[in-house]
C-alpha cells in the first residue's frame, strides 16, 4: 500500500459513487476487495485452474479519516508530515493531485482522508 495523497470529503464521496444505472461502484477499496476475494474462493470460483499462471493481480485503494492533529499538520505543511507520503510530497495539491487549496477553502466538511493505493496478488500453491 502507497500513501499519496489527502482528498476532500468530497472527493471521498465521489469514489464512493455507483456507476449509472447499476449498482457497482466505480472502484473497489482494498477491504472490499478482499471481501469479494475471500467470497469467491469459498463460493470455489477461485482454484488452480481459475488463477492465471502469473497470479491474480487487483488495483485498488484505501482511504484513511485524518485526525485532528494530522488535518492540524496538514494545513500548516508541517514538513514531517507531508514526508510520510509517496516521495514526500503527495500531501498538498501542489503535487500528484492532492487537496489545493481553493478546493480546501471550498470543501462543506473538515474533514480530510490519505488515499493510498494498493495492490493485491494472489498465486495458487500446489501442494504436490
Amino acid at each position: 500500500m502507497n500513501k499519496t495523497k489527502c482528498i476532500t470529503k468530497e472527493k471521498f464521496e465521489e469514489l464512493y459513487q455507483t456507476k449509472e444505472g447499476g449498482e457497482t461502484r466505480m472502484d473497489l477499496s482494498g477491504g472490499e476487495d478482499l471481501e469479494t476475494f475471500i467470497e469467491r474462493i469459498k463460493n470455489g470460483e477461485i482454484n488452480k485452474d481459475t488463477i492465471p499462471e502469473d497470479g491474480d493481480y487487483k488495483k485498488s485503494f484505501s482511504l484513511c479519516l485524518l485526525d485532528k492533529k494530522d488535518r492540524k499538520r496538514f494545513e500548516q505543511k508541517d514538513v514531517d508530515f507531508i514526508e510520510t507520503f509517496d516521495w514526500g510530497r503527495g500531501a498538498d495539491g501542489e503535487h500528484w493531485g492532492g487537496v489545493t487549496e481553493a478546493e480546501w477553502n471550498v470543501s462543506e466538511s473538515n474533514l480530510l482522508f490519505s488515499f493510498s493505493f494498493c495492490d493485491r496478488k494472489a498465486h495458487f500453491i500446489d501442494e504436490s
